[in-house]
Formats: C-alpha cells, structure tokens, sequence
C-alpha cells in the first residue's frame, strides 16, 4: 500500500530513522505488528468507553460484563509473584508487581494497554481519569529499561491526577 492509498487522518510510522516515514499496514494476522491506526481523541473515547464500564453518550454499546472481564485480573496466580496480572488485552493493576507495565503509585483497579508504536492508554477508574500517551516509532519503550520507562510514566500520570485531601496545613 503506498502512501496515496492511506487515509488522510492516519500518522505515518517512523520504522527506521534513516528512511522517511511511510503509512503501512502490517501484513500478517499474527498480531505482531501495528494495524490499528487511532487519533489521540478517538484512544480516549476508547479508553473512556471502559472507564464508563462500555457506555457512550448515554448507551449502552457493550455489555457491561464484557468490559468487567477484559479490565479485571484474568491470569492465573504465578509461582513467581513478579508477574504483572493481565486482563484480557489489558495489563490490569492488583498488587503492584516488579515486572509490570504498570507502577506503584498506580491504584488497584487500574488498567494500562499498549500499541505495537508506542501509544498507551492508562484507566484509573479511582480517579475517573483516562491518559493517552501517543508516539509512532517502533522500538520506543527505553530499550533495555523497558518496564523502568512504562512504570515511570504511569506513576507520573498517576500522582499528577490523585487528589489531594486537603492543600492548607
């Protein structure tokens, strides 16, 4: 698919940083690759669509079990306790985990996903709160520091919107 097939609302995907930029469309189903390709706005209508437990404007348009399963702890219990616990698709916060994407700072209940070019979407539904973090460049997470990267951001989301019981001493 060249460039002139691409939607205009679509952002080119930076591969290599060499090579000019390029609309691509991965070509295999194996779910490897980028295929979704969202606006910012359109992420946290997605996001917010869970948030609001599969509510739009007022209607229902998913079940609200359906979301249930896929924003709560499906994994199962690991002999090894530094897993994270995954939702379905959703990296899903209980106790805070060292190998997870999602910080300590981040409530429980909390859920995370990430894309294949880096954008994440963070619901903390204690804060009634949904984060975007778009970026478009494969192999973006801090490389070696990957987990250290993703925690980071999360607890620094998490901490900018927790409320604040009282601001006067």
């Amino acid at each position: 698919m060249g460039d002139r097939c691409a939607a205009p609302s679509f952002v080119k995907v930076i591969d290599d940083p060499d090579e000019e930029a390029s609309y691509k469309l991965y070509p295999f189903d194996d779910g490897m690759g980028s295929n979704l390709h969202t606006t910012a706005r359109e992420f946290a209508e997605w996001g917010n669509l869970h948030l609001n437990n599969g509510r739009h404007r007022g209607v229902q348009i998913v079940p609200k079990e359906m979301i249930r399963l896929a924003t709560s702890i499906q994994s199962p219990a690991y002999p090894n306790s530094t897993f994270p616990t995954n939702g379905l698709f959703w990296y899903v916060q209980g106790e805070p985990k060292a190998w997870s994407e999602l910080g300590e700072a981040v409530p429980a209940g909390s859920y995370q996903i990430l894309g294949n070019t880096g954008p994440l979407l963070l619901v903390i539904p204690a804060y009634r709160t949904v984060v975007v973090r778009m970026y478009n460049k494969l192999y973006n997470y801090g490389g070696d520091r990957y987990l250290d990267y993703l925690r980071e951001f999360s607890n620094l989301a998490a901490e900018t919107v927790r409320p604040i019981d009282n601001l006067m001493p």
